[in-house]
């Protein structure tokens, strides 16, 4: 026969059980999402219908390329102005800070932002280095 206490006692803990984390399904939602991580280095290659960039990284015992694969929403753009370009305005020798996230033993670029605004937004065009882009 129950008590009033047993009773009491069970329903704490499944009220303890179901506010425990996990319960509810949010700890799997957060372990899905990927950790993003940044680089910064100078362009070497961009192959936008392969889908990869190249980036060539300094450091003090000397430089190493890393090659991205690139998200199918990848975005590019300039850091201040927002100012959108697409792979190909992308030239060799170019800086840029890549954010990415590990895909077992694959690096995934999911954005693309060359640092600066509106100047050297201009002064990458007027020298042929950007074609331009579209602010969105």
């Amino acid at each position: 026969m129950t008590t009033v206490r047993d009773g009491l006692v069970l329903a704490l803990a499944a009220a303890l059980l179901l506010a425990a984390p996990g319960a509810s399904g949010q700890e799997t939602k957060k372990a899905d999402k990927p950790k993003l991580q940044s680089v910064t280095g100078a362009v070497k290659t961009v192959d936008a219908d392969g889908g990869t960039i190249v980036i060539t990284r300094r450091a003090k015992t000397g430089s190493t390329d890393v090659t991205f694969a690139l998200a199918k929403s990848v975005k590019v753009f300039w850091s201040k102005t927002k100012m959108k370009v697409t792979l190909a305005d992308i030239n060799p020798g170019m800086k840029v800070i890549i954010q990415f996230y590990r895909a077992g033993e694959k690096l995934v670029a999911t954005k693309v932002v060359l640092p600066g605004g509106m100047k050297e937004a201009a002064d990458a065009i007027l020298k042929g280095k950007v074609k331009g882009g579209d602010k969105k």
